[in-house]
């Protein structure tokens, strides 16, 4: 998780001046716990400054964060033999690195505790590392710049992407990517939400062209 956590720094130095900078201090930093994502949590507390209605506030949330459940789905079959209470307790952390890494992780072929144990010590790494992030950013009013903040996120996770570039079908789904890069201007997280579509897209025709190979 270190690649991450150093990525994700700026980031979550900027979130961590945010909550410090109005309103009440311990409930906007508990938000930090509650809402697990950096670019949710960030839109939530800029809404809530701006004296928007709390029902757009969580849409809005809500809206940044619904890739999560398209991750949590992708996982369901690798977790068939967990329990309940694992696979409860591992959703609060589906994050975009915490995935990426379990996925890695699948790929070796190992499955079952292995898996579970390996995702497990990575998401408290990770959930702990950045929260201590986002109080060192309330605490110093550490201020960064947005050029660092936009870098950060896609600098860390091209550590797991770049390598898997060369198999097949990994370039026609990072080309995804360019619809997120269109729909930028989109207000509330919908171009996040149009690379998901993208991306979904893109896996179904895979997985039929190769059923018809088959």
């Amino acid at each position: 998780m270190t690649p991450f956590l150093i990525g994700y720094m700026p980031f979550a130095l900027v979130i961590g001046t945010t909550v410090a900078n109005s309103g009440p201090f311990a409930p906007r930093l508990l938000s930090t716990v509650l809402i697990m994502g950096g670019s949710a949590q960030l839109a939530v507390l800029e809404g809530l400054d701006r004296g928007a209605a709390l029902w757009t506030v969580v849409l809005t949330g809500a809206v940044i964060n619904a890739r999560f459940a398209t991750y949590s789905a992708s996982l369901a079959a690798t977790w068939a033999d967990a329990t309940r209470r694992f696979r409860a307790v591992a959703a609060l952390a589906i994050l975009d690195a915490t995935w990426a890494v379990a996925q890695r992780r699948s790929a070796t072929g190992i499955r079952g505790a292995g898996h579970r144990a390996y995702y497990a010590g990575a998401a408290v790494c990770l959930c702990t590392g950045w929260t201590v992030l986002v109080v060192v950013g309330a605490l110093t009013g550490a201020v960064v710049s947005g050029e660092a903040v936009a870098l950060a996120a896609p600098l860390s996770l091209s550590v797991l992407v770049l390598p898997r570039l060369r198999q097949g079908g990994a370039m026609l789904v990072a080309g995804t990517a360019v619809v997120a890069l269109l729909a930028a201007p989109l207000p509330a997280g919908i171009d996040i939400v149009a690379a998901v579509a993208g991306g979904l897209t893109v896996s179904r025709l895979g997985v039929h062209a190769k059923g018809q190979r088959s």
